[in-house]
């Protein structure tokens, strides 16, 4: 006779229980926690995840990797099964049940991986990222601190060092210190509200929000367009909503509600207001910087007297090459053949980031007209790497300036291999001589780079994923930006792989 042993309660029945394993039932399926969905975490012990097959709940003890269907025994028990049971979803079959008696585990033992049914993701991408997180409706921690983070699956997850990453028997995240779920999250850009630190992005989730700072812009962008897409991918809602729609979860703050509570911003702004000798004092800095601007000298004559030098971070290609009265910038020169001296078989070149300290100082002395000698030791090729994608990546005006930045999304959605090819010839053309030179000049260094990707791993699509968004972007962004930056990085590849005919 069937017997349900999570409500018969007879001596019978708890040995059936004891001996379940020696019944001839299947047990369910087992979860792939690397692909289910993350929901809380309950009794500071247990992590509760929701099997994308079944659409059902099951368990993992953090501190003995026990993995079970059941809900663990305790104060929230009932709870949980109440709210379990009143989830809609697709009818399921009696073992399909939270409650069923195959949904049972010795304790101690874990549930063994399966096989998974197939990687439905982008390839994963995982590295060392500068972390600040806070909690809604609590105060802002300034507190930064490098985190090994990891994007798997359908979750962000956060490491102490790399080596925690490393799974294991029932934990299948390894040693984790957060994982956030990204089905429910949204990603920015736009965090200068909340830090001044560059190439950062914002995560916003349900219960928290996380500001993530790269090395570098492209490596940044690398990371946002990631994360983008797996929340699309997840069915999620990626973008920040734009002004005219509200949002629970936004990175920018909501507009005042009467029936909610004011935050520690409204108060903070609330106080200094009725400060009214914080409000005299400004009145004072703002008149005497009114003065000193009414009275400065013009740029124009402080330039003749020496006193004020245009910077090449930051200029336009062709005003730098009419003032320095070349064809192609002289850092880019100078940068390439630095670079070359010390090797292009360097693993990971143009992607690992170089010292950020270091990048800084060489870009200072560069725009302070400070002599400097990229041959010394002291910048090593990840240093001169960073600062020469920094050079581009603050031109005014990108390298294939935004006027013609349309043309060359059409050409290359041209299905016809041959007209494509005359199109992005012919729009590289019509780039100013200085452009169309200093184009020229770093794809020759670029194509040396991609001969050696046996030993230094970049080739053409791995440089493009650096470059693309470098050296293209539109003026306007594109309402879809995930898209707009993997045909950045298209172009920037086709261009690269025809070099020979482009340029001949």
């Amino acid at each position: 006779m069937h017997r349900d042993i999570d409500t018969v309660k007879t001596p019978e029945v708890e040995s059936e229980y004891a001996n379940l394993q020696q019944l001839d039932i299947s047990e369910p399926n087992t979860p792939d926690i690397e692909h289910s969905e993350f929901q809380k975490t309950l009794q500071d012990t247990w992590d509760v995840y929701r099997d994308p097959t079944t659409n059902r709940l099951f368990y993992v003890n953090k501190n003995s990797h026990e993995t079970q269907w059941k809900p663990p025994r305790g104060q929230f028990h009932d709870e949980l099964h109440k709210k379990r049971s009143g989830n809609s979803s697709p009818a399921k079959s009696p073992q399909s049940d939270g409650d069923n008696k195959n949904d049972f585990t010795t304790p101690g033992q874990g549930l063994v991986q399966g096989p998974r049914s197939g990687d439905r993701f982008q390839e994963p991408i995982e590295g060392w990222l500068n972390k600040c997180k806070f909690v809604n409706g609590k105060k802002p921690s300034k507190k930064w601190a490098m985190t090994y983070v990891k994007l798997g699956g359908s979750n962000l997850v956060f490491y102490k060092d790399q080596k925690s990453s490393q799974p294991k028997q029932g934990a299948p995240h390894g040693k984790y210190d957060q994982l956030v779920s990204l089905a429910t999250c949204s990603v920015d850009k736009d965090t200068e509200k909340y830090t001044s630190k560059k190439y950062t992005i914002g995560i916003t989730c349900s219960d928290c929000q996380i500001l993530l700072q790269a090395d570098d812009e492209s490596k940044m962008q690398e990371w946002f367009m990631k994360i983008h897409t797996r929340i699309q991918e997840l069915g999620g809602s990626p973008d920040i909503p734009s002004s005219g729609q509200t949002s629970t979860n936004a990175l920018t703050p909501e507009p005042d509600k009467v029936s909610r509570k004011p935050s520690f911003k409204d108060r903070s702004h609330s106080r200094k207001q009725s400060d009214s000798g914080t409000l005299e004092r400004k009145g004072k800095i703002k008149n005497v910087l009114e003065r000193f601007m009414s009275n400065r000298s013009e740029k124009e004559k402080l330039i003749k007297k020496g006193i004020y030098k245009d910077a090449v971070f930051g200029s336009e290609i062709k005003q730098l090459c009419a003032k320095e009265k070349t064809k192609v910038p002289m850092f880019v020169v100078k940068s390439i053949d630095a670079i070359e001296k010390r090797g292009l078989e360097h693993e990971g070149i143009y992607r690992i980031g170089g010292n950020i300290s270091q990048i800084q100082k060489l870009r200072c002395m560069v725009d302070q007209g400070e002599q400097y000698d990229l041959d010394d030791p002291m910048w090593d090729v990840n240093v001169l790497a960073g600062t020469l994608k920094l050079f581009f990546r603050e031109l005014k005006d990108p390298l294939f300036t935004y006027a013609l930045f349309d043309k060359f999304l059409k050409h290359f959605l041209n299905e016809k291999a041959s007209e494509r090819l005359k199109g992005i010839k012919a729009t590289i053309d019509e780039l100013p001589k200085q452009n169309y030179e200093t184009i020229k000049v770093l794809f020759k260094h670029l194509s040396k780079v991609k001969d050696l990707c046996k030993e230094n791993k970049m080739g053409s699509h791995q440089l493009a994923i650096v470059f693309g968004p470098t050296l293209i972007w539109p003026e306007v962004q594109h309402q879809n930006l995930a898209t707009s930056m993997v045909y950045q990085s298209r172009i920037v590849e086709y261009t690269l792989l025809e070099y020979e005919k482009i340029f001949r």
